[in-house]
């Protein structure tokens, strides 16, 4: 399990890389498949996110993944929900 500290100081992190990607227009497009190489997971104000598969391997991501786990469970047959809003992601 990854330190609640560390895990803040990475979500900070993403925030600032999020703010410098701001104006980059591939993000906004809605389709209901996930693009190739992609998976897309929700947060809990509802926001969805297309997430690289190269993502799944990091420590934060599986972190996440865990905690959505614990919290949502994961029954197969409906949306990745993680437990954060869409200022974190």
């Amino acid at each position: 399990m990854i330190n609640p500290k560390k895990l803040a100081q990475l979500a900070r992190k993403w925030q600032r890389v999020k703010i410098a990607t701001k104006d980059d227009d591939r993000c906004c497009t809605i389709s209901p498949i996930a693009g190739r190489g992609h998976c897309t997971v929700y947060t809990v104000d509802g926001s969805r996110f297309e997430v690289p598969l190269a993502y799944l391997r990091s420590v934060v991501f599986s972190e996440l993944l865990r905690m959505a786990a614990e919290e949502f469970g994961f029954t197969g047959n409906g949306r990745i929900t993680l437990p954060c809003d869409a200022a974190v992601v």
